[in-house]
């Protein structure tokens, strides 16, 4: 009778570390799916529309991006070098899947020759490849 109740309790145990392990590390693992492919490499599920969408832990839902031939391309001189420079990591900004949103990024101030400060002017242009 009292290794049953100890196989219970452990079982029980068991249970609610594993609840508890769930609950503390699915959030955090959500939050490093930034795109479809990463939603649906890391096994989650892949829903059958058009384009096909990918539902994430925590409810965030990522959508297949279908290629048009066009891209967004900064109009800043974007310099290379052996570090992250600041015009490589707001060309990041330039990343963007459609033509309005494209051209509504302003992330280097003209003017000033500074990246950070939006002065008006959109700083990215919608190309065809």
């Amino acid at each position: 009778m009292i290794k049953n109740v100890i196989v219970v309790a452990i079982g029980l145990a068991l249970m609610a570390l594993t609840y508890a392990w769930w609950q503390a590390y699915t959030p955090a693992r959500a939050l490093l799916i930034s795109t479809f492919e990463e939603c649906v490499a890391a096994g989650n599920p892949v829903m059958e529309s058009y384009p096909a969408q990918c539902s994430a832990p925590g409810g965030k839902t990522f959508i297949r991006i279908i290629s048009t031939g066009f891209f967004c391309n900064p109009l800043f001189a974007v310099k290379e070098g052996s570090e992250l420079t600041a015009s490589q990591a707001y060309s990041l900004e330039c990343n963007q899947h459609d033509q309005d949103s494209c051209e509504r990024v302003d992330v280097y101030d003209e003017i000033n020759k500074n990246f950070g400060n939006a002065d008006g002017i959109g700083d990215c242009q919608w190309m065809s490849r």
